[in-house]
């Protein structure tokens, strides 16, 4: 059971996933079993360059899908830092959660500016994969120097804001550990949809296929990157 200072509790997931009004089966399920947590608040981004403002078993702002990544981020980084300070004085929202080091500048901001006026908020950042490097490993960067010196200040402003700190495998867990030691730390899996893998799987027999799709980016590791 839950107490009511729990059921009270005023969240908000700030992130760059897309989500669709209304919203689809897996998002839905993911919501409905968060709302003991409290009111659920939600900014991210619609699927078109609309901007969404709906509730389904939490309160969403969506902003615009623009075209192009580094455009988001400075959405994020504008928008969503306005955003953030109208809920938290509007709703008085207590627990920020950023579901990125970069994604964390605008709850960030957001914590820095709402402790001026004497609002004290907790920020909790969320690392679901290598935030250092894996960019890099993904694609060809013009101007790579560039983009170093914005991902380690946004990094630094985000972890230094930041209350506790969640990972979601061993390899974050150190990343983290190695950037914040002195910061809290949970480890704990990301979200899954396990009950679409059981229906798969219920409907397997002797004739289905036993060929595997694949949809992803594979990049050069090594153990020393753990």
């Amino acid at each position: 059971m839950y107490s009511q200072k729990e059921m009270d509790s005023k969240v908000c997931f700030i992130g760059g996933a897309r989500y669709s009004n209304p919203l689809d089966t897996t998002s839905k399920k993911k919501f409905r079993a968060l709302k003991p947590l409290g009111e659920l608040f939600i900014i991210g981004f619609s699927q078109n360059i609309l901007p969404r403002q709906f509730t389904e078993h939490a309160h969403f702002y969506l902003m615009p899908k623009l075209p192009w990544a580094l455009l988001r981020y400075a959405e994020m980084l504008i928008l969503g830092t306005i955003i953030t300070l109208w809920i938290i004085f509007r709703y008085r929202v207590q627990i920020l959660v950023a579901q990125s080091p970069y994604e964390g500048v605008a709850p960030a901001l957001g914590k820095i500016i709402a402790h001026w006026f004497g609002r004290q908020v907790v920020l909790v950042v969320e690392s679901h994969g290598d935030f250092e490097k894996d960019f890099f490993y993904q694609r060809k960067i013009v101007f790579a120097s560039v983009y170093h010196f914005f991902m380690k200040w946004a990094v630094s402003l985000t972890l230094g804001q930041s209350d506790l700190l969640r990972a979601v495998s061993n390899s974050t867990y150190y990343q983290l550990s190695d950037l914040k030691p002195e910061s809290k730390i949970f480890n704990f899996m990301a979200w899954t949809d396990i009950e679409e893998f059981l229906q798969v799987g219920a409907k397997r027999n002797n004739y289905s296929s036993q060929k595997i799709l694949y949809a992803g980016v594979i990049i050069p590791r090594s153990r020393s990157s753990y």
